[in-house]
This record gives structure tokens, C-alpha cells and sequence, in this order.
């Protein structure tokens, strides 16, 4: 795969071109700051977008169209990378060499995208119905317990930042909002938000930044993205929090600071160092904990590297947390002082390896990662990659290890008989 990144005004260009795959994905990402004051009106935007158009002026018509065009499938969602929330648009439409006659399907997807963009139909009725879904899913939160604690960990931890917002928005927010509020937020999406626009397939660069520059006519914008949450972090002993409500299987989030980034030379130490300790099954705290002590039904562990942190999740009986805590401590302080064996290191960094290379067979994963490249000006180089994760050795994960400060701990616990 040739992997190219230009910029344009008003957009930068990734294209990832490789014969591969028979389908071209065409991805629209759209950066703005993640405040509270517009989160959730961004957050309806794309899915309102994505619903009907002028051209388009019901569900059943875009599908219709999207059928014709050999069963083109379009999404639409929000997502959080730092202190950014990023509004994605993605299109995958068959190779024009695999449609019949002289059907060009690649113009039809960018003349797609424009009256999809440019000629939105903001119907009041499909508003309260985007509203109602994001009710439901704010409401289903709640019902997933471990989903629950997750966010209530986060609400805590980071309750004065605007890290703590989810890239969906705030459900307080869901009794006022209007649809002049969604179209306030589509109209400065448009104007001010850096745009990056990722095409991964066999295509030609020239022909896509054609195609761009007439369906997708951008202004120029210059607009920063934050993409990295480095603010001062306060410094506090570890809290615990703790809430009971009526249900069988207690829950656990535990927040700690790790302050290694995305850009910063452990990055790859701190990658290894959250699948060693708790990224899959393999890792010491589900073996430990899990397999051989059986106080957990799962156990696991977040590393993220765009605020500096790391949590351990985790279902357990309420009465085991004490047990859990303790041999949680122990096996991290294992890893802080190199106590562990050379077999497990080595084959966490060849599970990351392996899912490294399992991820060129996915055209969502690559244009997830030709993206993610462009917004840190970052280039891709599998081998140098694959070198840099296996020369990481006991020492440079006991480093990161020992750079792991607790902060916030939360505990869903049931009713004790």
C-alpha cells in the first residue's frame, strides 16, 4: 500500500492505494473542539445528515439510491480523540471495474456526499427521532453496568475537564436542545472545522482531488486540532467511590495517571505495557487473577494515549474487592520491578504484532490508521514499526510501569445479604 497525505485549502487529502481490496472507502472526518457547550448538537448532526436530503427527502430514497449504486453502505457517528470531537462520514462503493456497463461509481459517491453535505434536509421529525435514539442509548448506559462505571469513573476523574464528555454528548442536555441548535452546529462544522478527507482503494490521486474539488468545495480554514489532552493534572491521592445498587455481579473502573503520549518516544513501551498487564487473555491480570485465583469474571485494561491515563476495569463479587484490589497492586508492582517472565513479554508483543498485520486485511482499519497518521503528521512504516515494538525489553516496560500514579477508583457493589 502506497500511503499519501497533501493539503489542500480547506482539507487534507490521505489516501491509502493499493490493489487489495475490490471496494473504494471514501471517509469524510470533520475536527471541532469538544466543549460542552456544543457536544451534543454536534453530535446529532451527522446522523441527521445521514438520514435524508433535498435530493434524498426520505430514509427509504437514500436507500433506494444507495441499493443502485451495487448496495453502496454509508454511515455516519461521532467520535473523541483528546479534546477533539471528530464527525465521521464513511462511504464504501464498489470498484467502477466490477460494475456493469458504464456506470462511473466513484463520481457517484462524491456527488453523493455533496447533496448529502451541502443540501441537507433538516425535517423536525427525523430531529425527535435522532433525539429519542440518543435518549435510548443514554438510558441504555445506564443497564450496562460496566458501561456505567466506566463513565461514572470518568465523570469523576476528570470532572472539571471537558475530557469527561462523551463524543454523543450529555443526556442533560436532550430536554432543551432544538433543531436551530443542530443546524447552528452543521453550519460551523462546515465553516470551521479542519476537514480530512481519507479514500482507501485502487484509486488515482489526481482523479480523487478532482472529484473533491468539484462535489466537496471547501473553504479555507485554520483551525488547530487538539488531539492530545496534556493539561496539568491535579494531584491527589486515590479516591474511591463507591455506589450500590440491586445487582448480582459488582463493578469496578480503576484511574490511573500514566503520563506517556502518543508522540512521546515510551508510546510503544506504554502500548506493550497495557497488553501485558491487562489487554487480553493473555495478559498477567487475567491469568493471575482470573484464570488462577477465579475471583473475576473478566478483567481488563484501557491504556489511553491521548490523555496520559490507564484504567483497570473489571466484573468481581462485591464481597472479593478487597482480594482484587490487593492482588491488582501486586501484579503491577511485579511489573515495576521486572518480575515477570521474558515468555509473557514476548508474546504480548507478538499478539500486537500479529493484530498490526491482521489489520492491512481491513479497509476500515486502514483508513482508521492512514487518518490517525495525518491528524499527528505522523508517517507509516511497517517495518520500522514491527522493530520498534520488538526491541522493547523488561526495562522499558518496568519504566512505564513504575510512571503509573493511581488517581480515581470506582466500585458499583451490590446489596450485601
Amino acid at each position: 500500500m502506497k500511503i499519501t497525505h497533501s493539503t489542500h485549502p480547506g482539507y487534507r487529502l490521505n489516501l491509502g492505494m493499493t490493489p487489495v481490496f475490490k471496494t473504494v472507502r471514501i471517509q469524510l472526518s470533520f475536527l471541532g473542539d469538544l466543549s460542552a457547550d456544543t457536544v451534543t448538537a454536534r453530535a446529532l448532526v451527522p446522523y441527521i445528515l445521514k438520514a435524508t436530503c433535498e435530493k434524498y427527502p426520505s430514509r427509504r430514497a437514500l436507500t433506494t439510491q444507495l441499493e443502485q449504486m451495487y448496495a453502496a453502505s454509508f454511515g455516519a457517528g461521532v467520535k473523541k480523540i483528546g479534546l477533539t470531537q471528530e464527525i465521521v462520514f464513511d462511504l464504501t462503493i464498489l470498484h467502477n471495474r466490477y460494475a456493469l456497463g458504464f456506470d462511473n461509481l466513484l463520481q457517484d459517491a462524491f456527488e453523493l456526499l455533496s447533496e448529502l453535505l451541502f443540501r441537507p434536509r433538516f425535517s423536525d421529525v427525523i430531529f425527535r427521532e435522532e433525539v429519542r435514539l440518543l435518549q435510548e442509548y443514554f438510558d441504555s448506559q445506564y443497564d450496562n453496568k460496566m458501561r456505567y462505571a466506566i463513565q461514572s469513573l470518568y465523570d469523576n476523574m476528570y470532572e472539571d475537564e471537558p475530557y469527561r464528555l462523551q463524543p454523543l454528548g450529555q443526556a442533560d442536555d436532550l430536554a432543551s436542545i432544538t433543531l436551530d441548535d443542530v443546524k447552528q452546529a452543521y453550519h460551523a462544522m462546515l465553516a470551521e472545522d479542519a476537514i480530512h478527507i481519507n479514500v482507501v482503494g485502487d484509486v488515482d490521486a489526481a482523479e480523487i482531488k478532482d472529484l473533491i474539488d468539484t462535489h466537496l468545495p471547501f473553504g479555507a480554514r485554520s483551525k488547530p486540532i487538539t488531539a492530545l489532552d496534556q493539561s496539568p493534572k491535579p494531584k491527589r491521592a486515590n479516591r474511591l467511590i463507591a455506589e450500590t445498587q440491586d445487582v448480582l455481579q459488582g463493578k469496578i473502573a480503576l484511574g490511573f495517571q500514566l503520563p506517556v503520549y502518543y508522540t512521546t518516544d515510551d508510546y510503544y513501551a506504554a502500548v506493550v505495557y497495557n497488553m501485558l498487564l491487562g489487554g487480553g487473555s493473555e495478559s498477567l491480570l487475567f491469568k493471575r487473577i482470573r484464570e488462577e485465583l477465579n475471583l473475576v469474571y473478566f478483567i481488563g485494561s484501557a491504556y489511553d494515549q491521548y490523555k496520559g491515563s490507564l484504567m483497570i476495569y473489571g466484573g468481581i463479587d462485591t464481597a472479593a474487592y478487597e482480594e482484587v484490589q490487593v492482588e491488582i497492586t501486586t501484579v503491577m508492582e511485579a511489573i515495576a520491578t521486572g518480575d515477570f517472565d521474558d515468555a509473557a513479554l514476548a508474546i504480548t508483543k507478538q499478539v500486537l504484532i500479529n493484530n498490526l498485520i491482521e489489520s492491512f486485511d481491513s479497509q476500515g482499519a486502514m483508513i482508521g490508521r492512514i487518518n490517525h497518521l495525518s491528524i499527528f503528521n505522523k508517517t507509516f512504516d511497517t517495518k520500522a514499526l514491527i522493530a520498534r515494538v520488538e526491541a522493547i525489553d523488561k526495562d522499558d516496560v518496568a519504566k512505564i510501569a513504575r510512571l503509573v500514579q493511581a488517581d480515581t477508583s470506582f466500585f458499583l457493589k451490590g446489596v450485601t445479604p
